[in-house]
């Protein structure tokens, strides 16, 4: 009988203690939002003890598995473990926890769908904007689905967003709504888009105005407000809609460009041709050997004179002061002279000259006087289509020709 007994008691305590060293140990789950949530991110911390001691168990390895989740990690010193978990999916997280010597325990975590509003962030987008396309991207909620004016978003597993949508020119309302099943987030911004060239005119006439002798010239027109204009490669001050620019010229025919650039990239070009002139002034005295040209002095070997009444200038010197070229045939004592396309011929001693074809008569002859070939100043200012000045008072002549180089 007693020994039915010991076996009777050697079979509780088995029965009784096995299951303590089997099931050695126990997890406690701790999540600080509350409950977990699908598509939203939250903190898991896993504690390991032992069954019976409460003993905390380090280097314990912790498996979280389901709803979208497979991780794991091993506990710390104190027993404990922390995940970060974003479930995809509604359902159960099966969580198992082993440690070597005990047999691992497994525990259960529900995921709840996310019954509140997804949120939303929206990138900054730039505006005014010359581009018929929009690129809208941004953030939401993991699963919430997205469109932007009707346009579906293609959304990744962290609820990055990303939609294109054509724009129409002037102001543009963007509107951006998710949504999760449950609620629905909306936000709004306005985008305008701007295609049309800036809009542009000059003030300065340049193709009306005379200019002589001159470096630069100065530029001034409007411009859409907000626009950068560059004259011919110079950048213009531009205040409000009027611009300015000092620009380099160069004597003859010069092109003007101008380019006008507004805010979001649109251009508009204007472009004109103008003439830059050059004047020569010549100034010779009755009887001085003196001359003038273009205020620089010259001096002369035969000084103008008066001859029968009329005043008489050197051919030559007068003729390429002007830039005229002069030819002597001495055989014939002929003089021609050309310039810009005029042509003028005159003998010695003859009241006779050929002007472009047509003759005229001088009131005196060409003559030589101390070697050089002198003839009347006002026959000569006008077949080179001069300006001509007399001051009786100084008995100056002064004759003044633009050309265009």
């Amino acid at each position: 009988m007693k020994k039915v007994i010991s076996v009777i008691t050697a079979l509780l305590i088995v029965v009784l203690i096995m299951p303590a060293f089997v099931n050695a140990q126990s997890s406690e789950i701790i999540i600080p939002d509350g409950r977990l949530l699908q598509g939203r991110s939250s903190n898991v911390i896993v504690i390991v003890r032992e069954f019976g001691t409460g003993r905390l168990v380090g280097n314990a390895e912790v498996v979280m598995v389901g709803c979208g989740v497979n991780m794991h990690k091993y506990t710390n010193d104190k027993g404990e473990v922390t995940f970060l978990v974003t479930p995809t999916e509604t359902g159960k997280i099966q969580v198992t926890a082993t440690y070597d010597g005990m047999m691992g325990t497994e525990t259960e975590i529900r995921v709840y769908a996310d019954k509140s509003p997804p949120t939303m962030g929206i990138d900054p987008q730039v505006t005014p904007t010359n581009k018929k396309q929009l690129t809208v991207t941004g953030t939401t909620s993991p699963g919430a689905e997205v469109y932007v004016n009707q346009v579906k978003a293609v959304v990744d597993k962290e609820g990055r967003f990303s939609a294109t949508i054509a724009l129409h020119e002037g102001v543009n309302t963007i509107i951006v709504k998710a949504s999760n099943g449950y609620a629905t987030t909306t936000e709004q911004f306005e985008v305008e888009l701007d295609t049309q060239s800036p809009t542009m005119f000059l003030e300065t006439k340049v193709e009306e105005e005379h200019y002589v002798d001159v470096e630069t010239v100065m530029i001034k027109g409007r411009v859409e407000p907000g626009s950068e204009v560059t004259v011919n490669g110079v950048k213009a001050t531009v205040v409000n809609d009027i611009f300015v620019a000092e620009i380099p010229v160069t004597l003859g025919n010069n092109k003007l460009v101008v380019e006008a650039v507004d805010r979001v990239g649109n251009t508009s070009t204007l472009e004109k041709e103008f003439d830059i002139w050059t004047r020569t002034v010549v100034k010779i005295q009755i009887g001085s050997d003196i001359a003038y040209i273009n205020d620089e002095v010259t001096k002369l070997d035969t000084p103008a004179a008066i001859i029968d009444g009329r005043t008489v200038v050197p051919l030559r010197f007068i003729g390429e002061a002007f830039g005229a070229e002069v030819e002597w045939i001495d055989e014939t004592k002929t003089a021609n002279i050309s310039l810009d396309g005029d042509t003028i011929s005159l003998q010695i001693g003859s009241t006779t000259a050929v002007v472009n074809g047509a003759i005229q008569t001088l009131d005196v002859p060409p003559q030589i006087v101390n070697g050089r070939t002198m003839l009347p100043f006002r026959f000569l200012g006008e077949a080179l289509n001069c300006e001509i000045e007399w001051d009786a008072t100084t008995k100056t002549v002064t004759m003044i020709k633009e050309v265009l180089k």
